[in-house]
């Protein structure tokens, strides 16, 4: 998760979540289709609660917490709040994934989507894949010589070679649907592993953490969760299939620019580290243990993309 401050509410009405959210990455609007979103899934037959946390809206905090929340806490000079039901889950773990689970979880994606295809609709060039191949249009990426790990210096070098040996194919790639329209809805957009939880049983799973969310193109959280769990080309390939035969839809890429699309996402984000902790110049100057994660993780899942 954002790791944005989260404080779990227990009252006699029920378990709650109290979330703080800056105002850059939620805004009213989001609210209003994050909630649209949970109420189109018990119209559409869901026997269960919603998979994305309910938001509550401010009447609705007065009757239950018995008026006892300050309304600073509800809209402050730099942050929304925004209470939802607690969700009794755990974060999907990569020691959790089956292939049944693969399965599910793009099933789940498509029925997401099914359901929130008319929230903000539009049909336009995708803004995400302009940030990529804006984000490409820098100098070659210089392989770092010294650091604290030579093993990820190691590592951090065979994929900036790789990322220079095929830059200029990405940026044909991207450049040329810049220029088309894709159809686009509100979506989750950052939906990590992470972002997800799971019942005990792994019968239910959630979404936790719309701070990202906006309209963009569908696919793009197809290619995040896929590229998260940790897949190989052919895991890839039948995550795709399981997806559009789920959502009964065409995907406007294939499921091979689809992949083209997660390498660079990923080499953006390990990109995005490697200045973090001033990685190309040698310098760790961060002790943040969760971003090395991460970063290692990104490594792994990039060296998985090959083929």
């Amino acid at each position: 998760m954002s790791g944005l401050p989260l404080f779990q509410l227990i009252t006699d009405g029920g378990t709650y979540a109290l979330r703080a959210w800056p105002k850059t990455s939620l805004t009213i609007q989001k609210i209003g289709w994050w909630a649209d979103a949970c109420e189109r899934f018990p119209k559409a037959g869901y026997e269960e609660d919603s998979p994305i946390p309910r938001p509550l809206r401010w009447h609705e905090l007065v009757t239950r917490l018995d008026s006892w929340l300050p309304s600073t806490l509800v809209q402050s000079a730099d942050w929304y709040w925004t209470l939802s039901t607690w969700v009794p889950g755990v974060p999907l773990s990569i020691s959790a994934l089956t292939n049944g689970l693969r399965g599910r979880l793009m099933g789940f994606l498509a029925d997401l989507h099914r359901l929130c295809r008319t929230i903000a609709c539009t049909e336009e060039p995708s803004r995400g894949i302009r940030e990529r191949w804006e984000a490409l249009q820098n100098d070659e990426w210089s392989v770092p010589t010294r650091g604290v790990d030579e093993a990820d210096i190691a590592r951090y070098a065979s994929f900036v070679r790789m990322v220079n040996r095929d830059a200029n194919e990405w940026k044909k790639f991207l450049f040329a649907w810049t220029q088309r329209p894709v159809r686009q809805h509100w979506i989750v957009r950052d939906l990590w592993r992470e972002n997800l939880l799971i019942s005990n049983d792994s019968a239910r799973i959630w979404v936790v953490d719309l701070g990202a969310s906006r309209v963009e193109a569908p696919f793009f959280d197809l290619v995040r969760l896929l590229g998260s769990l940790h897949v190989h080309w052919g895991q890839w390939r039948e995550g795709v299939q399981a997806y559009i035969d789920a959502s009964e839809w065409k995907l406007p890429l294939s499921a091979e620019e689809l992949w083209m699309l997660h390498r660079v996402s990923v080499a953006i984000s390990i990109r995005h580290w490697s200045r973090v902790f001033s990685f190309e110049s040698g310098r760790s100057e961060g002790k943040d243990t969760a971003g090395w994660e991460r970063f290692r993780e990104l490594l792994t899942i990039w060296e998985l993309a090959q083929r």
